[in-house]
């Protein structure tokens, strides 16, 4: 699989079940718990190291993309930018270099 969704869990509710019962069906699906609540960075800096795929998609529930917005990243990714930052919310912005 050339991508993979890892959902960085730090809750104590049904999350971690919710991902599991994903995972069963699509193993691309991972989910980690993360013991306590150790802050946004350190879960990222966690998440990382299960990456396997070329590009990384940083987003957490308060700040969803629709897949419309993921493969247009995925488009100008492949047009020689390094970096993508966008905020849904912003309707049009020139690229800069």
């Amino acid at each position: 699989m050339p991508w993979n969704i890892i959902a960085s869990i730090d809750g104590n509710d049904k999350t971690i079940d919710i991902v599991k019962d994903y995972n069963k069906k699509y193993n691309f699906i991972k989910g980690l718990k993360n013991n306590g609540r150790n802050g946004k960075g350190n879960a990222i800096k966690n998440s990382l190291k299960y990456v396997s795929s070329d590009y990384v998609f940083l987003m957490d529930a308060d700040n969803s993309m629709l897949l419309s917005d993921i493969i247009n990243s995925l488009n100008n990714l492949k047009n020689n930018y390094d970096t993508i930052i966008f905020n849904r919310y912003i309707k049009k912005i020139k690229f800069h270099l």
